[in-house]
């Protein structure tokens, strides 16, 4: 249970400083780097929705919700497909890999969706650890 209410802090507390900061981050003027500007908005808008679907698929999760695991996971897996068209805060010739990193977290949102839909709340759970997993491993190399 403390696991949990850890976890569910954690996305709360991911998503309201993503909330908070993305505007002071960036000053919200362009960025350069051949990044237009309705580009870093559709970015900035996603990340914030990334954060609290993930957080509402948590709390689902926890009390066995699996209607509302699905209904946040496809929220996400809508945003996929722009999420790849996008381009990174840092590295922006790498957008193969960044690419790849939005297939990772479509991976761990459908598995974690899959297994919850069937039940196997266990498995889902592991699956859903995935997705923090995806979130910081594209972070670190491809966010400000």
């Amino acid at each position: 249970m403390k696991n949990r209410l850890a976890i569910s802090v954690f996305w709360a507390l991911t998503g309201t400083t993503v909330l908070t900061a993305t505007a002071f981050a960036h000053d919200m003027g362009s960025h350069g780097h051949g990044t237009s500007d309705a580009q870093m908005k559709k970015l900035h808008a996603m990340m914030p929705m990334f954060a609290v679907a993930v957080a509402g698929m948590d709390e689902a999760l926890a009390k066995e919700d699996t209607a509302t695991v699905k209904k946040e996971a496809h929220r996400i897996l809508h945003e996929i497909p722009e999420l790849k068209r996008s381009k990174p805060h840092k590295h922006a010739e790498q957008r193969k890999r960044f690419a790849e990193h939005a297939d990772l977290l479509k991976a761990a949102v459908t598995t974690t969706m899959d297994l919850a839909g069937k039940g196997d709340l266990a498995a889902a759970r592991h699956a859903f650890s995935k997705i923090g997993e995806a979130c910081t491993a594209c972070h670190a190399v491809f966010r400000d």
